[in-house]
């Protein structure tokens, strides 16, 4: 997260929407640890999202 945080300053950016693909099965452990360093985390279904298109 220290990268994000960085950028965060660097840039000077008021807020971090992280979107996060369910398809891996990782996701939730993600979710979890943006969750408790206070980053909004989208959850996305990419097969879902590429009907839409």
């Amino acid at each position: 997260m220290r990268e994000i945080d960085q950028t965060f300053e660097a840039y000077r950016l008021t807020r971090v929407i992280l979107e996060i693909d369910t398809t891996a099965h990782y996701y939730e452990g993600i979710v979890r640890v943006c969750d408790q360093q206070s980053y909004i985390a989208r959850v996305i279904n990419a097969a879902i999202n590429e009907r839409r298109c």
